[in-house]
Parts: C-alpha cells; sequence; structure tokens
C-alpha cells in the first residue's frame, strides 16, 4: 500500500458496523490514500484512510500528518491484530470476528488496542470470552494485572467488571496469591477505589435485598393476621347460627301444637 498525501481529500462517513455492509461496500473501503500506525514513535502498520474513518468513532485520532500516534505500549502486535483483521474483513465473502487468542493476557492487549482505535465494538467477543473463562476459574493477581492494562480511566466497564468480581472473591476468601494481590491493591488507588465502590454497592444491595425479605415477611405475617380474623368472623357466625337453629325449631312446634289443639 503507497503511502499517502495526509491532506488528500477523502470523504468517509462512520458506519454503526462494518460488518453489516455488503461485499461491494467493504471493498470499496479499501480504496484511497492511507494513513500510518504508530505504537507511541513505533511503526506499526498502513490502513487504508477509508477503511480507518469508517471503523472508528474517532476520527480526530488521525493527526496532521496521516497519522495515528497510539499510547506507550499498546503493543504492535495487538495493533496490528486489529488492523489486519479489518483489512481481511473487507475482501472476505463473509463477515467474521477477530479470533480471540489462547493466551488470555494477548487477548486483553488485542481489547486495548481495538479500543485506542476507537473501535470497541470489534472487541467486544474477545473479552466476553475471556470474562467467561476468568469467571469459571481461581482469581489471582496476574489477571488483576492483566485487566489493568486494558482499563482506560476509573468509570471503564471492564475495570468495573474485574473489580466487582474481586471484591466477591475477597469477600468469599476465594483469591489466591492474596499477598501480591493486596500489594497490587494499595498500589493501584484507581483499583482500590472501584473495589471500595464495589463493596460499597454489594453492602447496599444486600440492604436492600434485606429490607425486602422483612417487607415480605410483614406482609405475609399481615395477611395471615387478616386471614385469621376473617376465619375467626365466619366462626362467629357459624356458631351464632347454631345457637338460634334449636329456638327456631321450637317456636315452630309450637305453632303447630296450638293448631292442632284448636
Amino acid at each position: 500500500m503507497a503511502p499517502s498525501d495526509p491532506h488528500s481529500p477523502v470523504h468517509a462517513e462512520y458506519v454503526p458496523d462494518i460488518r453489516e455492509l455488503t461485499l461491494s461496500q467493504r471493498c470499496a473501503l479499501l480504496d484511497g490514500p492511507s494513513i500510518r500506525i504508530f505504537d507511541d514513535t513505533v511503526f506499526a502498520m498502513e490502513l487504508p484512510r477509508t477503511l480507518f474513518l469508517t471503523a472508528s468513532i474517532q476520527p480526530r485520532l488521525i493527526d496532521g500528518h496521516g497519522c495515528v500516534r497510539l499510547p506507550p505500549s499498546t503493543g504492535l502486535e495487538p495493533i496490528m491484530s486489529v488492523c489486519c483483521w479489518l483489512l481481511t474483513l473487507c475482501s472476505s465473502p463473509l463477515p467474521l470476528d477477530i479470533r480471540p487468542k489462547k493466551d488470555m493476557t494477548a487477548h486483553l492487549l488485542i481489547v486495548r488496542a481495538g479500543r485506542l482505535l476507537e473501535t470497541g465494538k470489534y472487541v467486544e467477543h474477545i473479552h466476553k470470552h475471556y470474562w467467561w473463562k476468568l469467571y469459571n476459574k481461581p482469581f489471582a493477581a496476574a489477571d488483576v494485572e492483566s485487566n489493568l492494562k486494558i482499563a482506560m480511566g476509573p468509570e471503564d466497564c471492564y475495570l468495573r467488571l474485574v473489580s466487582e468480581r474481586l471484591a466477591a472473591y475477597r469477600r468469599e476468601g476465594l483469591a489466591i496469591d492474596n499477598e501480591r494481590m493486596e500489594m497490587w491493591i494499595q498500589r493501584n488507588p484507581m483499583l482500590k477505589a472501584c473495589i471500595n465502590k464495589a463493596d460499597t454497592k454489594y453492602s447496599l444491595n444486600m440492604q436492600i435485598k434485606k429490607e425486602k425479605v422483612e417487607r415480605a415477611k410483614r406482609r405475609e405475617a399481615r395477611e395471615a393476621c387478616e386471614r385469621k380474623l376473617a376465619e375467626d368472623e365466619i366462626k362467629a357466625e357459624e356458631e351464632a347460627m347454631h345457637k338460634m337453629q334449636p329456638s327456631m325449631r321450637g317456636g315452630r312446634r309450637s305453632v303447630g301444637s296450638r293448631r292442632r289443639s284448636d
């Protein structure tokens, strides 16, 4: 792919999901000038400008020189995994997803690269794949470290997920490498704050559940009391009717006797 003039006019619009385009539409994204993508100052690869503008939600990542410079240590391989997938998608007869790596750390670095390129929707399935694996195994310090690498701020959804899970493991005593884990928590104020927030959220949810159970018990007791009162009223009415019946029968016999004597 030939280097391009960064000031060449390119008319491209963001598409919610390029996998939904037809093959001919995807092939057209390969035309025109290209941009250069860097891991900080290290060149990674070129990508058609039209393709990038169509796939990324942040066109301002491209600077005045036609370059996209990602933060240091994003990683050449993760960047190339995302970009090569975009190129392959454009010429593939059928839409396809980025295939998850067997190694979980490499797995998450691809997620981070995709998010930094503002193409996060195309790597969401990778993190979900990772998360299901993580959910079904003991939580270790290495998992915390891997997730911190892809966190992009205190409100990051992935950081929230791992913080909530880590907080649960700590409460249940299921975390492994506890000393290393606590070291990571103390050395990472953002992680510590998120775990505290997760603990607070858990406490509030437990309080809400407790209040809900108590309300249900009070309602059940009230309904039981109302049923008892209704049953007592019915029983009292039946007893009253039972007491009235003999006198009513006696009254009818007296009337019959008078008639016979007449």
